[in-house]
This record gives C-alpha cells, sequence and structure tokens, in this order.
C-alpha cells in the first residue's frame, strides 16, 4: 500500500498553495494562519496541485514548463486570460 500525503496541511499545521501573486502559477507554503509564508518555485510555467508526504517532510506537485520562446509567449497569454492550456505528459 502507498502512503500519500495528508493534502494541502502537514502534521504541523503548515500548509501549500499555488498563487499568482507574482504573475505566475507558483507553489507557496506558510504557517495555516497564512504568517511566514515562502515562495518554493519561480521558473514561469504551471506548478499546482501540491500535497504534503505523510511524514510533512516533503512537498508533492505537478509543473509544466515553457521549453521555448513560443511556447513562453503562448503561456503568459493565456495566464493574462486566467487560462492555462492542458499539455500532455512529457518524459524527462
Amino acid at each position: 500500500m502507498t502512503a500519500f500525503g495528508p493534502g494541502p496541511a502537514s502534521p504541523d499545521g503548515r500548509i501549500v498553495f499555488t498563487s499568482m501573486r507574482d504573475g505566475n502559477l507558483d507553489l507557496y507554503v506558510s504557517d495555516a494562519d497564512g504568517g511566514n509564508g515562502r515562495q518554493l518555485t519561480v521558473r514561469p510555467g504551471y506548478d499546482g496541485g501540491p500535497f504534503f508526504s505523510w511524514d510533512g517532510r516533503q512537498i508533492v506537485g505537478r509543473g509544466w514548463h515553457p521549453t521555448d520562446a513560443t511556447e513562453l509567449a503562448e503561456y503568459r497569454t493565456l495566464l493574462g486570460q486566467d487560462l492555462v492550456r492542458p499539455s500532455r505528459p512529457r518524459s524527462s
């Protein structure tokens, strides 16, 4: 059986979430009351769906990041309209 995390809240009460507060879809972690917030991702592109590991020591999320200028321009145009294009998984 695989143990998945408790979701966006860790056992010690921290929360992890996606925000556009800096103009991009990035991951952040903070105390449950919103204090002590810290940005975790900074690359242009989508970072979202975060949750904590079962013990709260790791954060898992998903992401998509433009690989060229055309993709970056399209991403920024859609983001300006509060949209994100679904993408196909890429192998790494």
